[in-house]
């Protein structure tokens, strides 16, 4: 969906408002139409997050925020992480026969003789050769019907040539599974390592950040022109080692767009060792997360482009827009409108 996100910061809340995207929010038929894009569009949230340190070494939030600090700071860390991997090398002159055991982490996996039964933690050797049975070790490792899908979720294989490479789907040290096996001739387990737990950002590398992304589409300056808010430009502006991911882009830009992410005072942010450890996480109860609709979805039906090109959204997006007497030129458009990878939006 597009964003609309608001550049000037001497705009309260609840005065600007899209009227003339369909369907309009007061009067659509809520039988057979999608929900209203009729908006106000607000600032994004951004509070001055502050945090504190318990007895245990413990770093929480000394105080609730709201806001793209506080999203950055539950969301993001420093980049230290790092995922395990492990291997098995399989060589079947050893020989393998069926009956042979491998365990990843928490499941075991028994060969046979004849074809792999997805649900029955067992993989085949009937291939007869060790590129064909690392293919079918590496699809039982996969299989979300295994091991009631608790595996899948835990790391990915890839097999090449006689080798599976098993690499945990998320960094920390919890994913150095270990990996054994009955026959150690014929898989020769290479137990998972390298799994390191990434650090925590700081208040102040949160904050930073913040005010760094902000900029990127001059919040609040009548003087600069708007940038893009894609992926290589957000992950620029971020300190401390943040980064985000493309699926994470839409929260960023849905939290510029007026969207309400709130942080409760007391959520620790570092277990005390050193290691980022968001609790309550985000999205559970009592923890951080967003605010249900507390930003309205947009679709590029007529509306959109109409109202951009010959309705409120050429008004608002004109540089020379005046506000309370406050003329804009060269660049105080009231707001930016943007498309989904976080480029300017164009009809």
């Amino acid at each position: 969906m597009p964003y609309i996100i608001m550049k000037r910061n001497d705009i309260p809340d609840g005065i600007l408002q899209v009227l003339d995207m369909e369907p309009n929010t007061s009067q659509r038929n809520y039988t057979l139409d999608p929900p209203g894009q009729t908006k106000y569009v607000n600032a994004a949230k951004n509070d001055t997050v502050v945090t504190t340190t318990l007895g245990g070494g413990e770093e929480v939030m000394h105080r609730a925020a709201n806001g793209l600090a506080a999203w950055i700071i539950t969301n993001l860390n420093d980049g230290t992480g790092a995922a395990a991997t492990g291997t098995f090398t399989i060589t079947f002159a050893t020989p393998i026969i069926a009956g042979d055991t491998v365990t990843v982490g928490p499941q075991l996996f028994t060969a046979v003789a004849g074809a792999r039964t997805p649900g029955s933690n067992d993989f085949s050797i009937a291939s007869g050769t060790d590129p064909g049975i690392a293919t079918d070790l590496a699809a039982a490792i996969n299989d979300p019907l295994n091991g009631g899908g608790t595996l899948s979720t835990l790391v990915t294989a890839v097999p090449a040539a006689a080798v599976v490479t098993i690499t945990a789907n998320m960094d920390g040290a919890a994913g150095n599974l270990v990996l054994a096996t009955s026959n150690a001739g014929g898989f020769a387990p290479v137990g998972m390592a390298g799994g390191v737990d990434a650090g925590p950002l700081t208040a102040a590398d949160a904050n930073a950040g913040a005010d760094a992304v902000l900029v990127l589409y001059a919040f609040g300056d009548l003087t600069a022109a708007a940038g893009v808010l894609d992926l290589a430009a957000i992950n620029g502006a971020l300190v401390g080692g943040a980064a985000i991911t493309a699926a994470q882009l839409p929260s960023v830009l849905n939290l510029l767009a007026g969207a309400k992410y709130q942080t409760p005072r007391g959520v620790q942010i570092d277990d005390g060792a050193g290691v980022w450890d968001v609790q309550p996480p985000v999205g559970a109860e009592g923890g951080p997360g967003f605010v249900a609709g507390s930003n309205r979805a947009l679709f590029l039906n007529d509306g959109l482009p109409l109202s951009f090109v010959m309705g409120d959204l050429e008004e608002f997006t004109d540089s020379a827009f005046v506000y309370a007497g406050v003329p804009g030129d060269p660049n105080g458009e009231a707001v930016v409108v943007y498309n989904d990878d976080g480029t300017f939006f164009t009809p």
